[in-house]
């Protein structure tokens, strides 16, 4: 897959888990409120499960754009032969 199809599907999974954690606790406060056990836990089963997701997928991003900043340096210092 190349990269750019990757980057696009890590933003959509990104936004599916953003969406699904406030759709589970919005059922969580639902079922707390209607005293719901089983959708309450259901709730925060799901936004826990959406969060999860989000922190994996944000630490993923950031190793990306970590290690695009290290190549971009390199570069820049290979241009102004700076040395280390």
């Amino acid at each position: 897959m190349s990269e750019n199809a990757a980057q696009a599907a890590e933003a959509t999974a990104a936004a599916i888990a953003s969406k699904a954690t406030y759709t589970g606790g919005a059922a969580g406060l639902a079922g707390f409120l209607t005293q719901t056990d089983w959708l309450g836990l259901l709730g925060v089963g799901i936004a826990l499960t959406g969060l999860i997701i989000s922190f994996y997928f944000s630490y993923q991003r950031n190793q990306r754009e970590k290690e695009e900043h290290e190549i971009r340096m390199r570069q820049l210092r290979d241009q102004c032969n700076v040395k280390e």
